[in-house]
């Protein structure tokens, strides 16, 4: 019968080396393990994808998990959180934080939440140790109904980017003239003089301002010929529309008969203007 057995430790045996010339390494049979594990961690450390594998995500402890959401995120507006789980083993739902507070449970990896009027947001899953956060669009608009004129009520609308800015109050050279609605409108009274007023919006941080102009109307004599001391019809008109009540003069002198119609008599001269 033959058997065959490594040998024993025997101190007529050279110490196995590693490698070979002068950088060859001697020693016991254990040291080969050790030189093989240095090398390999050594490869490990200047691995740049593992490395940068590690950077992705979100937290250390996430088992795998990733977070992320549609963009832009807009105040008051609608965004899609995913979760995305690398673990091919691995089909279940998470209950969906948002600033700490739990706004439901995804349906295939997905949740449709609301954005806060906030700078910030944080989201965050209740059964992982797994955040981020993300900032949040506040610089609003306002768009202005056209035309625009002196004493004219006018409908504008808030946004910011295209969501609509509900329940938010807006002044007007410093007075309040309004709350929008749920669909971001607001209307106005311009007031009765010319030159521009200031509109500001704010709620909580998000806020909105914009510079209207006022230019004096204009003001068009309609009749195609004009006699000296007989009346003379005209109309006036701002970015195109009529305007009422308003009391023009004819050299200076202002009629004393103001209707509600955009005609007026003019006496004695074929020119008018408005009274600023």
């Amino acid at each position: 019968m033959l058997t065959a057995a490594l040998p024993a430790t025997d101190p007529r045996l050279d110490a196995p080396s590693v490698g070979g010339g002068d950088d060859s390494v001697s020693g016991g049979w254990d040291s080969i393990h050790t030189v093989f594990n240095s090398n390999a961690q050594s490869e490990s450390e200047l691995d740049p994808e593992q490395d940068n594998d590690d950077h992705d995500r979100s937290s250390p402890d996430s088992d795998g998990l990733t977070l992320s959401v549609e963009r832009p995120l807009e105040a008051g507006g609608e965004t899609v959180v995913t979760v995305h789980d690398e673990s091919i083993f691995s089909s279940a739902e998470h209950e969906i934080l948002v600033d700490g507070e739990p706004v439901g449970v995804t349906s295939d990896g997905e949740r449709n939440v609301s954005v806060p009027y906030t700078k910030e947001m944080t989201i965050g899953l209740s059964d992982e140790p797994l955040s981020k956060t993300f900032d949040v669009q506040t610089d609003g608009s306002i768009s202005l109904d056209k035309p625009v004129a002196q004493n004219r009520n006018v409908s504008f609308s808030l946004t910011v980017g295209t969501t609509p800015l509900p329940d938010t109050r807006v002044t007007m050279n410093g007075q309040s003239v309004g709350v929008t609605d749920d669909k971001g409108r607001v209307s106005a009274r311009m007031p009765e003089r010319v030159g521009s007023v200031e509109l500001v919006a704010e709620r909580g941080p998000v806020t909105a301002n914009t510079t209207v102009d006022l230019p004096p109307p204009e003001v068009i004599v309609t009749s195609p010929v004009v006699l000296p001391g007989l009346p003379a019809p005209v109309s006036v008109t701002a970015d195109g529309v009529g305007v009422p009540n308003v009391t023009v003069s004819a050299a200076g002198a202002a009629t004393a008969r103001p209707t509600r119609t955009a005609a007026r008599a003019l006496c004695y001269r074929s020119t008018a203007k408005p009274q600023s």
